[in-house]
């Protein structure tokens, strides 16, 4: 028996975090405080199990294209092709049809999971390559132009804002089918955040090298 529902509890969504994980092991699955955060009136976190065991979880929103929204279904490896996927696509979908959008886009990363959405009315759109490179002998940087200043928003957080328009052009320039749009609240929510967690990583590294 397949059951889904809505992530609710601080169970709830540690539960839709190993799941998360499970599936996209090299991604950061955040946490409790993190999901709730981000949380938006507009995206719905659910839970599927089956026989009473969960087994798949899934994210809809509204995408950061303009006039589409997002579906994120993830079911665990040992748990697929018992329809526990197509019963957490078609809520996510349900959910999708009431935020007023014509589109609906979804990201896929392994042939089933294409063959899978292909089956929905899915069809390819983009591909995104990931490269990697490894650190250790770079060289020095060059010297900074003449008027040029660099400092970290923990020094300069005034900077932040400021910084939203540019990063507007930027997103114009990337190789969407679709205006990407982004919130001047969300970039200083999300950005912010980021300048926080450096912060406090950087100040864990200075206790920690402080003489008791």
């Amino acid at each position: 028996m397949i059951a889904v529902r809505a992530a609710e509890t601080d169970d709830d969504l540690e539960a839709w975090i190993r799941v998360r994980r499970a599936v996209l092991p090299n991604e950061s699955a955040g946490t409790v405080e993190l999901l709730r955060a981000r949380a938006k009136p507009e995206n719905v976190l659910l839970l599927a199990e089956l026989d009473g065991e969960v087994a798949g979880s899934g994210i809809a929103g509204c995408a950061d294209v303009r006039e589409r929204a997002f579906v994120a279904p993830r079911v665990l490896p040992d748990r697929r092709r018992r329809g526990v996927g197509t019963a957490l696509l078609r809520r996510l979908a349900e959910h999708a049809l009431t935020l007023g959008v014509d589109r609906v886009g979804a990201h896929v990363d392994d042939p089933g999971s294409q063959a899978f959405a292909e089956r929905f009315g899915f069809r390819e759109v983009d591909r995104q390559v990931e490269q990697v490179r490894v650190l250790g002998d770079e060289p020095p940087p060059l010297p900074l132009p003449e008027g040029v200043e660099v400092v970290t928003l923990a020094e300069r957080p005034e900077l932040l804002e400021a910084a939203y328009p540019l990063a507007c052009e930027g997103y114009a320039d990337m190789a969407t089918d679709g205006l990407v749009q982004i919130d001047l609240e969300d970039w200083l929510r999300d950005e912010g955040r980021c300048r926080r967690a450096r912060s406090s990583r950087s100040q864990a590294e200075r206790s920690s090298a402080t003489p008791v």
